[in-house]
């Protein structure tokens, strides 16, 4: 069984979706874009089956982000232009693609409850027509106003350190997690591939090898969204197939695999140590290619670790408890000073009070709301890891050191020869031509 040849190694249609029993696959349901979707051609990856790995990755250019399509058909973010974004205003922009009023309902639902605490304060304050609205001022008003000054020197300081921690996390497993892992790959395939440029002395030892090294890139690839599963769930062992990742037979050893991910580099080591023995490498140089090896198993326990171990529970519902706790007091403080201000005639402070409220809410739910989207960047949201684009990067960088590492050793072969033999050619020792290219 060999990969489906049609297939592409990130096409967002040839994929199902994941199973109904993932904890995000009914949640933060996207919205559709009207945007029309552009394909942006990546070269092929293979030069002599140009066809069936060329790639085309589906971008979607906002007036703020550039987005691309998951295996799922979800919109990620890859990167925004920062200098846009400051030119207009987080104001202006707020309704983009990505920002925390665009990501769900949830945060106008959020906004939309403390309204209504503001609105029901104003409401029971204006009713109560023989209440003695100074002394009402003084005594309770001044208590509340108390509370809410002593949570308010307090809470920032608390849920500041829970961002910041949310944020270190989320960077962490970017780098320590899936960039461990894309490094692991990228360095294999230099590593044999020098080692095979200068070895590999004729052209059925280089097609050998060529095949092995693109099967470990496949691996490789297939291991940077076996990470994910346990954020999306565990997908059918066929769509690596799909996905011109695995062959069949592949595929069925896999289905049953608890880590997929730790299972794929164990193939990645069985065929590196395999191609290192065949070409006899000395031991103490294999030890390059084990090093990177033990790198990737680190990232890969890393990603578990980060998903298994979240922050703990009782912190994070204080963090959430106080930050709920300090909206609504303040919702219920500024309607009642809306009520006083409506008695008093003063049009300023009616329309101050809701303004004061609604910043308030906005800038606690929406950090809050941000940090329950990070606390996952496995999943399958619009602000999650673009998977999908890694194995992009992944998947380039690799084919272009297999191709011009082969390229480079074959002109540094032909200059070495000139320089020893005085340029004559046919002295040359064995080598394989140009065209059989690793």
């Amino acid at each position: 069984g060999q990969p489906a040849s049609a297939a592409r190694v990130h096409s967002p249609t040839a994929s199902p979706r994941p199973s109904e029993s993932s904890p995000r696959h009914s949640r933060h349901t996207e919205r559709t874009s009207a945007l029309k979707w552009q394909p942006l051609v990546i070269h092929a990856s293979d030069d002599d089956n140009l066809e069936d790995r060329g790639k085309k990755e589906w971008l979607s250019y906002d007036f703020l982000t550039t987005v691309s399509v998951g295996y799922t058909g979800k919109r990620k973010i890859i990167k925004y232009d920062m200098h846009r974004l400051v030119k207009f205003g987080g104001i202006a922009t707020m309704l983009c693609n990505g920002t925390v009023f665009r990501i769900d309902s949830m945060m106008i639902v959020s906004l939309l409850g403390y309204v209504t605490v503001f609105s029901l304060s104003c409401l029971v304050l204006r009713l109560q027509s023989d209440l003695d609205l100074e002394s009402f001022e003084k005594t309770t008003m001044s208590n509340l106003r108390r509370v809410r000054s002593d949570l308010q020197s307090f809470v920032p300081f608390v849920f500041g350190l829970f961002v910041y921690l949310t944020l270190q996390r989320w960077w962490q497993v970017r780098v320590s997690a899936f960039g461990k892992v894309m490094s692991a790959v990228s360095n294999t395939t230099t590593f044999l591939s020098g080692e095979a440029a200068w070895r590999c002395r004729s052209a059925s030892e280089v097609e050998v090898f060529r095949k092995t090294l693109r099967r470990m890139v496949d691996f490789g690839v297939a291991s940077i969204m076996a990470m994910t599963e346990k954020s999306r769930g565990t997908c059918p062992a066929s769509f690596y197939c799909t996905a011109g990742l695995l062959t069949n037979g592949e595929a069925d050893i896999l289905q049953d695999a608890e880590n997929r991910a730790m299972v794929l580099w164990c193939w990645i080591g069985l065929l590196g140590t395999s191609f290192l023995d065949s070409m006899k490498v000395p031991p103490p140089m294999q030890s390059v290619f084990f090093t990177e090896m033990m790198t990737a198993t680190d990232g890969i326990n890393n990603a578990d670790a980060y998903i298994d171990t979240p922050l703990p529970f009782p912190y994070v519902h204080m963090i959430c408890m106080l930050v709920n706790v300090t909206c609504l007091l303040d919702a219920a403080l500024q309607g009642f000073g809306a009520a006083i201000a409506m008695k008093s005639g003063s049009i300023i402070e009616v329309v101050a009070y809701p303004f004061t409220m609604l910043i308030m809410a906005i800038v606690y739910q929406g950090l809050l709301r941000i940090c329950s989207y990070l606390a996952d960047t496995m999943g399958d949201d619009i602000i999650d890891y673009p998977i999908v684009q890694f194995q992009h990067q992944t998947h380039d960088c690799c084919m272009a050191i297999i191709r011009n590492t082969n390229a480079f050793c074959n002109i540094a072969m032909e200059k070495s020869n000139r320089e020893n033999h005085g340029g004559l050619a046919e002295t040359a020792p064995s080598r394989p031509s140009s065209t059989a290219t690793l």
